[in-house]
């Protein structure tokens, strides 16, 4: 049931939208730049803000996206599964009347991938029970944003722009354009939306392949040791009007 605040907004079409990230640790290659079935085409046109949108502005350090990057093959013992997240999150969001003239323009600072932070691992389950030495997660870490993959000396962003929003309160979903490098990828992000003061917030988690981003998974041994072609991203994006 909603509250008078939550039928408020959405009589207002709130639309934040978040974004998912992208620890691509242990990820490596390009493939076939096709969409998936029913996602925007890559390369679609990104929205622009309806005439008298509201606008927010993303809160860096409340803000806070995490990855669970899983090791696969018939030697995954060997190996270890990952959470790689980051609170600074910067960007901008319009919010208009209606959802899906609402915009949502991200950023998100490759060196500020935090490679298994032992709270996160602890929180993320007996998934990620064994303990990585600090020798090897700074080899993560190195990994992770070397030319080979991130190539954040490069690309020091990622960056998530709106292509269409739908859906109706509170449950919407941001189909956006994310760029790791050069080249725009479409990817659909499922949100749900609330109030929180002045503030709003959009959560939500997401399956998304290493081929939607147009990756290939890390892998060596011949494939009997290498990294699950599956991501899981949790999210949550706090945003505060600007100027506030």
């Amino acid at each position: 049931m909603y509250t008078s605040t939550t039928a408020r907004l959405a009589r207002r079409g709130t639309s934040v939208c978040a974004l998912a990230l992208f620890a691509l640790a242990g990820c490596v290659g390009t493939v076939d730049e096709s969409p998936a079935p029913g996602e925007p085409p890559t390369g679609a046109a990104r929205a622009t803000p309806a005439s008298g949108a509201q606008h927010y502005r993303v809160v860096p350090g409340e803000s806070d996206v995490e990855i669970h990057v899983f090791r696969d093959g018939r030697l995954a013992r060997l190996g270890h599964n990952h959470v790689i997240a980051s609170t600074a999150i910067e960007g901008d969001l319009w919010l208009a009347d209606r959802p899906d003239e609402s915009v949502v323009e991200l950023v998100i600072d490759k060196v500020s991938l935090v490679v298994d932070d032992p709270a996160r691992r602890e929180a993320a389950g007996e998934a990620f029970a064994t303990e990585p030495t600090a020798e090897a997660i700074a080899g993560t870490q190195e990994n992770m944003l070397g030319a080979d993959l991130l190539d954040a000396a490069n690309f020091p962003a990622v960056t998530v722009s709106t292509i269409d929003v739908e859906g109706e309160w509170p449950n919407l979903t941001l189909h956006a354009q994310v760029v790791v490098g050069d080249i725009p990828r479409p990817v659909s992000f499922p949100l749900l939306v609330r109030e929180d003061g002045d503030r709003l917030v959009a959560q939500g988690q997401i399956t998304v392949s290493h081929e939607q981003l147009g990756l290939q998974p890390f892998s060596v041994m011949l494939g009997a040791l290498r990294v699950r072609e599956e991501l899981q991203m949790y999210y949550s994006i706090v945003a505060a009007p600007a100027g506030g």
